[in-house]
């Protein structure tokens, strides 16, 4: 079902309009008009209204009855309570791959090891080196 709305006209406005805010392209309070929205990306009103009932419940959109759809954006602090919990699950994920991890998966990583050294030290890989 993801797939299907991925592809979709909504899907694809959905997708173009949540980048475009959490790109800053659209500032907090901007109000989204939906017949400028559909204008510029080549569709109709229909699939703009509902890409912006989903960024509502995103809490990306505020959809105001009679005024319009505005922009509600990211605050500082939901940024930081994003990386907060991405720190936690990253570190939950390190510690349940290390308990969990069979004796043939840590040979292929030894494997990735021992290739990227070997290409590391070939001529011409100056940028990779700077990367390591």
């Amino acid at each position: 079902m993801e797939e299907y709305q991925d592809q979709s006209l909504r899907g694809k406005v959905f997708h173009k309009l949540r980048e475009n805010i959490l790109s800053g392209v659209y500032q907090d309070h901007e109000e989204l008009r939906e017949a400028a929205i559909g204008e510029e990306m080549g569709v109709s009103r229909t699939p703009v209204r509902e890409a912006l009932r989903q960024l509502e419940l995103e809490g990306l959109v505020t959809l105001v009855p009679n005024r319009g759809a505005y922009v509600t954006g990211i605050s500082s602090k939901d940024v930081r309570d994003i990386y907060e919990i991405r720190s936690m699950l990253e570190g939950l994920c390190a510690r349940w791959a290390t308990e969990h991890i069979t004796q043939k998966e840590i040979e292929a990583l030894e494997e990735v090891i021992l290739l990227s050294e070997f290409y590391l030290k070939k001529p011409g890989q100056e940028q990779a080196r700077q990367v390591a």
